[in-house]
């Protein structure tokens, strides 16, 4: 699985952002993992909507545009849960729960991704 750092307000805010773009990778997505650290993610792509079916804890989703907008944020998403679907969304980052709360990050505002 790739890997790549979430920047967000020209800061690195997670160091490790594991990449789900194929079908299976995505399908696994964080089912299988029992936590998450603080400085870890994965960046789910193509997606539009989220489950946490099968999850072992919570965590914030963060609901990106292609053009890395911030358009929805859902935080302390509970367990056996889905999300709204967001039309023009081409990629969820799910990252530790309390994340978007540390950084402040809001809706609106662009996160990027670099190797």
């Amino acid at each position: 699985m790739k890997c790549c750092k979430a920047i967000y307000n020209d800061m690195v805010i997670i160091d490790h952002v594991y990449v789900a773009d194929t079908f299976f990778e995505r399908l696994r997505g964080l089912t299988f993992k029992k936590k998450l650290s603080d400085n870890e993610g994965l960046l789910i792509a193509p997606c539009r909507q989220i489950h946490s079916y099968g999850m072992r804890f919570i965590f914030d989703a963060v609901f990106i545009s292609n053009s890395g907008e911030i358009l929805h944020i859902i935080e302390n998403m509970n367990l056996c849960k889905v999300s709204p679907y967001i039309k023009n969304c081409s990629k969820v980052l799910e990252i530790k729960a309390g994340t978007v709360s540390r950084y402040k990050i809001e809706t609106g505002n662009s996160i990027s991704f670099k190797e």
